[in-house]
C-alpha cells in the first residue's frame, strides 16, 4: 500500500492531475447547478473537511471564491476499493457545470508526492452521499476526463447516484450527519433542529444548498432519498 499524503500544492507543480466531473442533486436546476452559496458570500475560504467524519488536515485556503462555484468537495485517490488504500486527498471546488477544479477555479486538481498510477477517484461532499469511480483511472501529468454524470455504471456499487434528468446522474442529497446514509437521523437530529434557524455553513441540513434550511430541504431532498446509502467501502 502506498503512503497517504494530504497535498495542497498548485496544479502546475503536480505530478498527478485529476480531471473529473460530478453533480450535486441538491443544487441541480434544469441542466446546471445553482451557485446560491457563492453568490451570497456564504462559502468559507478555508477547506471545510477538517472535522469528523472526514478529518482531513489539508491547508487549502482560497484567496477568494471563483465565479460559478457551487461548494467545496473532497477528492481522494485509492489504489483499490478499500478505504485502507487511500493514498492522497485534496479539497477542491465543484462548479455549476459539474467540473471539479483547483482553488483558482479553472485548473485541474493537482497532487504531488504520489506517482502516476491507476487510481480509484472518490468524491465526498458534506451533505451528499460519496461516490467512487467504477474502476481505476490512469492518472499522471495528463489525465482524461472521468465523468460521473453520464451513467449509473460510472460509480462503484449499485444505485449509488440519483437520476436528475433523463440520462444525467448526480450525488444523492440529504445526508445531514455525513455518515453515508440518508435516514431518520438526518431528519430528526439535523433538519428538525436546524429548520428555520439562522443559516451557518456548518449546519448541514441545507440539503438543496440555497442558503436556507426549510421545508424544501426535507421535501425536495430528504424524503425521496430516505434509505439511500453510499456504496463507497
Amino acid at each position: 500500500m502506498l503512503p497517504f499524503f494530504s497535498v495542497t500544492f498548485a496544479a502546475s507543480s503536480s505530478s498527478v492531475l485529476v480531471n473529473t466531473k460530478a453533480y450535486l442533486e441538491g443544487a441541480w436546476d434544469n441542466g446546471t447547478m445553482r451557485t446560491d452559496l457563492r453568490d451570497n458570500n456564504l462559502l468559507p475560504l478555508n477547506q471545510p473537511f477538517n472535522t469528523s467524519p472526514w478529518n482531513y488536515d489539508g491547508a487549502e485556503i482560497a484567496a477568494s471564491i471563483p465565479v460559478d462555484v457551487v461548494d467545496w468537495v473532497l477528492v481522494k485517490l485509492r489504489t483499490s476499493p478499500a478505504a485502507s488504500d487511500e493514498v492522497a486527498g485534496r479539497a477542491a471546488f465543484i462548479k455549476n457545470d459539474g467540473s471539479i477544479v483547483d482553488l483558482d477555479g479553472s485548473s485541474l486538481i493537482g497532487f504531488t508526492g504520489i506517482a502516476a498510477w491507476d487510481y480509484y477517484i472518490v468524491i465526498y461532499h458534506r451533505n451528499h452521499i460519496a461516490v467512487m469511480s467504477n474502476g481505476t483511472q490512469s492518472l499522471g501529468a495528463f489525465s482524461s476526463l472521468y465523468d460521473f454524470t453520464t451513467a449509473q455504471a460510472q460509480v462503484y456499487g449499485t444505485n449509488a447516484m440519483k437520476e436528475l434528468s433523463s440520462g444525467v446522474f448526480g450525488m444523492i442529497a440529504g445526508d445531514g450527519n455525513s455518515d453515508g446514509q440518508v435516514n431518520d437521523a438526518d431528519k430528526e437530529q439535523y433538519w428538525r433542529l436546524q429548520n428555520g434557524t439562522t443559516w451557518e455553513y456548518p449546519k448541514l441540513a441545507d440539503y438543496n444548498l440555497d442558503g436556507g434550511i426549510d421545508a424544501q430541504d426535507l421535501n425536495m431532498c430528504w424524503r425521496g432519498n430516505n434509505g439511500a446509502s453510499t456504496q463507497v467501502p
